[in-house]
């Protein structure tokens, strides 16, 4: 009878402990993706009583904000379409985007640190309350950037190249993050896609601005020097592909900083073909190409073919940032920042603080390097070539006098006839480097007509005396 009563005793303690590792699994390893579920009930009712923490830019400005009405609360948006993209919504009807969905746990107060803090609260008071982002997004920035791609389709980033923080970050067009419940059919039948972030999500042929990328792999593979020269009869034949210059312009003898001054792609198209397909991958991939970017919201990865995918003609075209390339302006700006970062790129954030819903420290960003992309000599060299660029060649437009600016254009092809995309990056001061730099404004044509103005307006507006 004892027997039996004990091997009763043990069955019903192994169920027990078969239970609660299943418990113990699904907390810990499924608890998140089941809490975040649309059809978790009663994870969107704990969201609607839950007053979510506020979002609020580096210079203090609110973002995002909740407000109290009735039994539940509703999230508001005081600067309307600002960032729209990179903050994201928080819809009960439609969930949550952008740095809203990352941090959801955070704001809510559901994840480790916030829970402990809810359930010393509950003794106190019904409300339930969550933490608190603190962007590095400079306001005054994001203004003039999203001024500037007014009426226009294109996106704009802005790094500070020493840490990677993002000081300005717009996508265009937007939407207003306060209509996305009571205009969301509106907003996703817009042929122009205003939930896009194209900073981010952007799938581009880079044009010219690939040049600083071919370049500084020239420059630290030794294969040329600022002063070696070319003769550019402005066409180059390549297994039967005819390589031309924009406008069919012929340079003649020029050097290589010339040729970057003034775009020339037939002599980047050599260069190109001197580096080869192994090397020209590799040095993309330094800069950030083919990899996944480490970031606050989803950044699409940029790419460049494989070598092994390469005939000399891919290489030729990707060289001068065509072929197959595809890349965004977040890619472009970290690899313009690499450069005026003596060669290194920094891992990328935007939220630089959480704080819990009693303003306690639960993170802050730490700056760390990604990748040395290439040696600082290397990028000291090519950074007097990019200032070359706004000093002497294409790039005059963001040329301000007293400061040196470090810059590039680019116009890529499209595909379809007579329409091409205008690129510009840069980064100032080239000796101290504060800002850097990287816009697309779609079917804009040329990057100095276009892209560049932009540039100009942010660099004007960061590099101001207080």
């Amino acid at each position: 009878m004892n027997r039996q009563i004990r091997v009763i005793t043990l069955v019903f303690l192994g169920m027990f402990a078969l239970l609660v590792l299943n418990v113990s699994y699904i907390v810990l390893f499924q608890g998140k993706d089941l809490a975040s579920n649309p059809a978790n009930t009663r994870a969107a009712e704990t969201a609607r009583t839950t007053e979510r923490g506020q979002i609020t830019s580096a210079d203090g400005i609110v973002l995002a904000t909740s407000r109290k009405v009735g039994n539940h609360y509703e999230r508001q948006y005081p600067q309307g379409a600002m960032a729209a993209q990179l903050i994201g919504y928080s819809s009960y009807r439609y969930h949550n985007s952008g740095l809203e969905k990352t941090y959801d746990d955070y704001l809510l107060g559901t994840d480790s640190a916030g829970f402990i803090t809810d359930l010393t609260r509950k003794f106190k008071r019904p409300e339930k309350r969550g933490g608190s982002l603190t962007l590095t997004l400079d306001t005054r920035l994001q203004k003039v950037a999203e001024a500037g791609l007014a009426g226009q389709k294109g996106a704009v980033v802005a790094l500070d190249p020493k840490t990677g923080a993002v000081l300005a970050m717009a996508s265009s067009p937007s939407f207003d993050l306060n209509e996305v419940d009571s205009s969301w059919t509106v907003i996703t039948a817009d042929a122009n896609a205003p939930l896009v972030n194209r900073a981010t999500e952007g799938a581009y042929a880079p044009g010219s601005t690939f040049k600083i990328i071919t370049a500084g792999a020239a420059l630290e593979e030794g294969i040329y020097r600022p002063t070696d020269t070319f003769d550019d009869t402005g066409s180059l034949e390549v297994m039967g592909t005819t390589v031309k210059n924009l406008n069919d312009r012929v340079f003649g003898r020029v050097t290589f900083k010339e040729a970057l001054e003034f775009s020339v792609n037939t002599v980047f198209a050599q260069v190109g073909l001197k580096l080869g397909a192994n090397r020209l991958f590799q040095y993309a991939s330094k800069f950030g190409f083919n990899t996944e970017i480490p970031f606050d919201i989803p950044v699409k990865i940029s790419r460049v073919k494989r070598p092994s995918a390469m005939d000399e003609v891919d290489v030729a075209w990707t060289a001068i940032g065509q072929a197959k390339t595809v890349t965004n302006p977040f890619e472009m700006a970290l690899a313009t920042a690499a450069i005026a970062n003596d060669g290194v790129s920094m891992n990328p954030y935007v939220v630089s603080l959480i704080k819990d819903a009693k303003g306690m420290v639960v993170r802050t960003a730490g700056t760390s390097e990604r990748e040395q992309a290439i040696s600082a000599p290397a990028a000291a060299t090519l950074t007097d070539m990019m200032v070359g660029v706004t000093q002497e060649g294409f790039g005059s437009v963001v040329n301000i006098p007293g400061i040196r600016v470090a810059s590039k254009t680019g116009t890529a092809e499209t595909g379809i006839p007579g329409q091409t995309h205008g690129w510009f990056v840069a980064f100032a001061p080239a000796d101290n480097p504060q800002i850097a730099i990287a816009v697309i404004v779609e079917n804009g044509g040329t990057g100095s007509g276009s892209a560049g103005p932009i540039v100009r307006a942010l660099l004007d507006e960061a590099l101001k005396s207080p």
